[in-house]
């Protein structure tokens, strides 16, 4: 699948739809650290992906640690960490991290993060998303001066958790 193209762009660059808006979020981050040593980003975007005749949208939220000299591991913790705080403010506490992937979940985390250094979030026994350190060759690519943690997270899947927990 690739990213749905657009008739009648106002740009060059805005001629596709974003397949996967926590690229952006990356690039973002990466851009960044050309100006400081440290960036946290976080936000809510839509993806869009191809199918035969429409466009898959999807709402993501993202989230994107970066910095220069650090090994990842510390980054990885705190990111951890702020999404737990984030799962008990909206009243989730059965979340969880599964870093024992299949070959299937595996291949997909791969094509963006780094093969050993990736987790899926999930809830219960529900996959709402994934968060680890960026593959080394999309940094390279990116020419970026440092390392990239990230998490995203399906906004559907998560606001029907948050729902669902809700107690009055």
């Amino acid at each position: 699948t690739t990213a749905p193209e657009l008739e009648n762009p106002l740009s060059p660059e805005t001629k596709y739809l974003v397949p996967r808006v926590l690229i952006k979020y990356v690039s973002s981050a990466i851009e960044n650290l050309r100006n400081v040593d440290t960036v946290k980003i976080f936000g809510v975007g839509k993806s869009f992906i191809r199918m035969p005749n429409s466009a898959d949208e999807h709402k993501d939220l993202v989230f994107a640690c970066a910095g220069r000299g650090i090994t990842g591991e510390r980054e990885f913790y705190e990111l951890k960490g702020a999404l737990d705080r984030m799962f008990e403010a909206i009243g989730i506490a059965d979340q969880w991290y599964d870093d024992a992937l299949t070959t299937a979940e595996h291949a997909h985390a791969a094509k963006l993060f780094h093969p050993y250094r990736v987790a899926f979030i999930k809830i219960g026994d529900e996959t709402i998303g994934m968060m680890g350190e960026i593959h080394p060759a999309i940094l390279d690519d990116l020419k970026s001066r440092g390392r990239v943690v990230a998490a995203e997270i399906s906004f559907d899947r998560l606001w029907k958790h948050a729902q669902d927990e809700a107690e009055f």
